[in-house]
Protein backbone atom coordinates (compact mmCIF):
# COMPACT_ATOMS: atom_id res chain seq x y z
CA UNK A 1 0.00 0.00 0.00
CA UNK A 2 0.94 3.52 -0.48
CA UNK A 3 -0.17 6.48 1.47
CA UNK A 4 -0.87 9.73 0.84
CA UNK A 5 -1.04 12.24 3.61
CA UNK A 6 -2.68 15.76 2.93
CA UNK A 7 -2.41 18.55 5.05
CA UNK A 8 -3.55 21.96 5.45
CA UNK A 9 -0.76 23.46 3.24
CA UNK A 10 -2.35 25.03 -0.48
CA UNK A 11 -1.41 22.80 -3.18
CA UNK A 12 -4.11 19.85 -2.53
CA UNK A 13 -4.13 19.16 -6.29
CA UNK A 14 -1.10 17.50 -5.59
CA UNK A 15 -2.52 15.37 -3.07
CA UNK A 16 -5.33 14.42 -5.31
CA UNK A 17 -3.53 13.38 -8.66
CA UNK A 18 -0.94 11.41 -6.04
CA UNK A 19 -4.16 9.59 -5.80
CA UNK A 20 -4.87 9.40 -9.54
CA UNK A 21 -1.45 8.13 -10.59
CA UNK A 22 -1.34 5.59 -8.18
CA UNK A 23 -5.08 4.41 -8.68
CA UNK A 24 -4.24 4.05 -12.30
CA UNK A 25 -0.90 2.13 -11.74
CA UNK A 26 -3.25 -0.23 -10.23
CA UNK A 27 -2.31 0.29 -6.48
CA UNK A 28 -3.43 -0.47 -3.40
CA UNK A 29 -3.56 3.17 -1.83
CA UNK A 30 -4.37 4.75 1.59
CA UNK A 31 -5.11 8.30 2.70
CA UNK A 32 -5.06 10.36 5.45
CA UNK A 33 -6.58 14.18 5.49
CA UNK A 34 -5.81 16.52 8.41
CA UNK A 35 -8.79 18.77 9.20
CA UNK A 36 -6.66 21.21 7.81
CA UNK A 37 -6.31 19.76 4.86
CA UNK A 38 -9.97 19.27 4.43
CA UNK A 39 -10.46 22.79 4.96
CA UNK A 40 -7.66 23.90 2.01
CA UNK A 41 -9.64 21.18 -0.71
CA UNK A 42 -12.63 22.80 0.73
CA UNK A 43 -11.39 25.93 -0.70
CA UNK A 44 -9.01 25.43 -3.57
CA UNK A 45 -11.96 22.78 -5.04
CA UNK A 46 -14.72 24.31 -3.83
CA UNK A 47 -15.92 21.32 -2.79
CA UNK A 48 -17.30 19.52 0.55
CA UNK A 49 -17.15 16.31 -0.01
CA UNK A 50 -14.68 13.78 1.85
CA UNK A 51 -11.84 12.84 -0.49
CA UNK A 52 -13.22 9.74 -1.68
CA UNK A 53 -16.04 11.27 -3.06
CA UNK A 54 -13.87 13.78 -4.74
CA UNK A 55 -11.72 11.09 -6.42
CA UNK A 56 -15.39 9.34 -7.33
CA UNK A 57 -16.33 12.60 -8.68
CA UNK A 58 -13.11 13.57 -10.71
CA UNK A 59 -12.21 10.01 -11.33
CA UNK A 60 -15.60 7.70 -12.40
CA UNK A 61 -13.13 5.13 -13.94
CA UNK A 62 -11.17 4.73 -11.58
CA UNK A 63 -10.81 1.08 -9.40
CA UNK A 64 -12.30 2.53 -5.70
CA UNK A 65 -12.01 -0.71 -4.24
CA UNK A 66 -8.14 -0.10 -3.79
CA UNK A 67 -8.22 3.38 -2.45
CA UNK A 68 -8.70 3.64 1.47
CA UNK A 69 -9.34 6.67 3.82
CA UNK A 70 -8.18 6.41 7.50
CA UNK A 71 -9.30 8.87 9.94
CA UNK A 72 -6.31 11.11 10.93
CA UNK A 73 -6.69 10.33 14.56
CA UNK A 74 -7.00 6.25 13.97
CA UNK A 75 -3.18 5.46 15.98
CA UNK A 76 -5.10 1.61 15.54
CA UNK A 77 -4.90 1.54 11.51
CA UNK A 78 -2.01 0.09 9.41
CA UNK A 79 -0.22 3.39 8.85
CA UNK A 80 0.53 3.74 12.40
CA UNK A 81 2.60 0.66 12.60
CA UNK A 82 5.98 -0.68 11.77
CA UNK A 83 4.10 -4.17 11.66
CA UNK A 84 1.84 -3.48 8.85
CA UNK A 85 3.30 -3.92 5.01
CA UNK A 86 2.88 -0.16 3.24
CA UNK A 87 5.62 0.44 1.48
CA UNK A 88 5.89 4.50 1.17
CA UNK A 89 4.23 7.63 2.46
CA UNK A 90 3.80 10.97 -0.03
CA UNK A 91 2.43 14.17 2.21
CA UNK A 92 1.21 16.30 -0.49
CA UNK A 93 1.20 18.73 0.06
CA UNK A 94 3.12 18.86 3.37
CA UNK A 95 2.13 22.25 5.83
CA UNK A 96 5.47 23.70 7.53
CA UNK A 97 3.97 22.78 10.92
CA UNK A 98 3.71 19.01 9.65
CA UNK A 99 7.14 19.43 8.41
CA UNK A 100 8.71 20.50 11.48
CA UNK A 101 6.68 17.71 13.95
CA UNK A 102 7.99 15.38 11.69
CA UNK A 103 11.77 16.71 12.09
CA UNK A 104 11.27 16.80 15.44
CA UNK A 105 9.40 13.73 16.46
CA UNK A 106 5.98 14.37 16.95
CA UNK A 107 3.47 12.03 16.28
CA UNK A 108 0.57 13.79 17.57
CA UNK A 109 -1.53 12.63 14.54
CA UNK A 110 -1.73 9.85 11.87
CA UNK A 111 0.32 11.28 9.02
CA UNK A 112 2.93 12.68 11.49
CA UNK A 113 2.49 9.28 12.57
CA UNK A 114 2.88 7.44 9.53
CA UNK A 115 5.74 9.39 8.71
CA UNK A 116 7.64 7.90 11.62
CA UNK A 117 7.28 4.86 11.13
CA UNK A 118 8.50 5.46 7.07
CA UNK A 119 11.91 6.94 9.09
CA UNK A 120 12.09 4.32 11.90
CA UNK A 121 11.00 1.10 9.53
CA UNK A 122 13.26 2.93 6.42
CA UNK A 123 10.55 2.69 4.22
CA UNK A 124 10.04 5.61 1.37
CA UNK A 125 9.26 9.14 2.94
CA UNK A 126 8.55 11.93 0.52
CA UNK A 127 6.83 15.78 1.83
CA UNK A 128 6.40 18.16 -0.59
CA UNK A 129 6.13 21.04 1.15
CA UNK A 130 4.32 24.19 0.00
CA UNK A 131 5.52 27.30 1.26
CA UNK A 132 7.90 30.02 0.39
CA UNK A 133 9.98 31.70 1.10
CA UNK A 134 11.61 29.35 3.59
CA UNK A 135 12.67 31.05 7.04
CA UNK A 136 15.92 29.30 8.38
CA UNK A 137 13.61 26.92 10.64
CA UNK A 138 11.93 25.88 7.46
CA UNK A 139 15.06 24.67 5.90
CA UNK A 140 17.07 23.35 8.98
CA UNK A 141 13.53 20.87 9.44
CA UNK A 142 14.16 20.22 5.50
CA UNK A 143 17.45 18.86 6.35
CA UNK A 144 16.68 16.86 9.30
CA UNK A 145 13.92 15.20 7.50
CA UNK A 146 16.76 14.13 4.99
CA UNK A 147 19.12 13.37 7.03
CA UNK A 148 16.59 11.21 8.98
CA UNK A 149 16.01 9.29 5.22
CA UNK A 150 12.86 11.71 3.95
CA UNK A 151 12.79 12.85 0.37
CA UNK A 152 11.73 16.42 0.12
CA UNK A 153 10.25 17.48 -3.20
CA UNK A 154 9.48 21.34 -4.00
CA UNK A 155 6.74 21.90 -5.95
CA UNK A 156 8.85 23.40 -8.72
CA UNK A 157 8.08 24.08 -12.22
CA UNK A 158 10.20 22.13 -14.65
CA UNK A 159 10.31 25.38 -17.00
CA UNK A 160 12.58 23.32 -19.70
CA UNK A 161 9.64 21.51 -20.39
CA UNK A 162 7.53 24.45 -21.22
CA UNK A 163 4.26 23.77 -18.88
CA UNK A 164 1.36 25.46 -20.00
CA UNK A 165 -1.47 25.15 -17.64
CA UNK A 166 -1.25 24.02 -13.22
CA UNK A 167 -1.73 20.88 -14.24
CA UNK A 168 1.30 20.66 -16.44
CA UNK A 169 3.12 21.88 -13.18
CA UNK A 170 1.31 19.42 -10.74
CA UNK A 171 2.00 16.36 -13.30
CA UNK A 172 5.66 17.31 -13.12
CA UNK A 173 6.16 17.41 -9.34
CA UNK A 174 3.71 14.31 -9.05
CA UNK A 175 6.08 12.59 -11.46
CA UNK A 176 9.36 13.41 -10.15
CA UNK A 177 7.60 11.79 -6.85
CA UNK A 178 6.84 8.46 -8.21
CA UNK A 179 10.42 8.51 -9.94
CA UNK A 180 11.61 8.17 -6.33
CA UNK A 181 9.21 5.64 -5.68
CA UNK A 182 10.35 3.66 -8.84
CA UNK A 183 7.02 4.15 -10.23
CA UNK A 184 6.59 5.37 -13.64
CA UNK A 185 3.10 6.44 -15.19
CA UNK A 186 2.11 8.63 -18.54
CA UNK A 187 -1.31 9.33 -17.76
CA UNK A 188 -3.59 12.09 -18.43
CA UNK A 189 -4.59 14.28 -15.01
CA UNK A 190 -8.08 14.01 -14.68
CA UNK A 191 -7.80 17.93 -14.64
CA UNK A 192 -6.99 18.33 -18.13
CA UNK A 193 -9.25 19.75 -20.73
Amino acid sequence: MYIVGITGASGSLIGIRMIEKLLGLGLETGVVVSNDGYKTISHELNSNANIIEIVKNKLPKANLSLLIEFSIDDFFCSPATGNSNWQALIIAPCSMNTLSAIACGCSDNLIKRAASVALKENRKLILIPRESPLSLINIKSMLAVKEAGGNIVLPVPEFYTFPKTIDDVVDSVVNRSLRLLELETNQKSCFSK
